[in-house]
């Protein structure tokens, strides 16, 4: 027997997925603060989301302008993800490699009495 795999439903799952990860990711940054700054995830988890949304959409024959705002949405969403970047990046070029050793600065040329 072949079963036939319905892809609006996977993709319904796979969004149903991504909003748990958001609702986990907002209520641990709430509780504990120690999640990722919200302005650092969030561009990142609503693009994909927005293209989902875009998928499931041509998946379930809706109309073509509903795909359009969703994959606009997620464009708008990658830049801010740009504009983020471009704001930390000075902070991140400051930063040394990872891996690099810190060495501590010299006192000056060591004396003997």
């Amino acid at each position: 027997m072949v079963y036939r795999v319905n892809l609006v439903i996977l993709v319904d799952l796979a969004i149903g997925l991504v909003l748990l990860e958001l609702a986990v990711l907002l209520l641990w940054q709430r509780r504990s603060g120690g999640a990722p700054a919200v302005p650092v995830w969030l561009p990142h988890l609503v693009a994909g989301l927005c293209l989902m949304l875009a998928l499931r959409a041509a998946l379930a024959d809706a109309a073509a302008v509903w795909v359009l705002l969703a994959m606009a949405a997620s464009g708008a969403a990658h830049l801010a993800q740009l504009a983020d970047l471009r704001r930390r990046w000075p902070a991140l070029r400051r930063s040394p490699p990872p891996g690099a050793r810190r060495t501590a600065p010299s006192a000056g040329p060591a004396t003997t009495p």
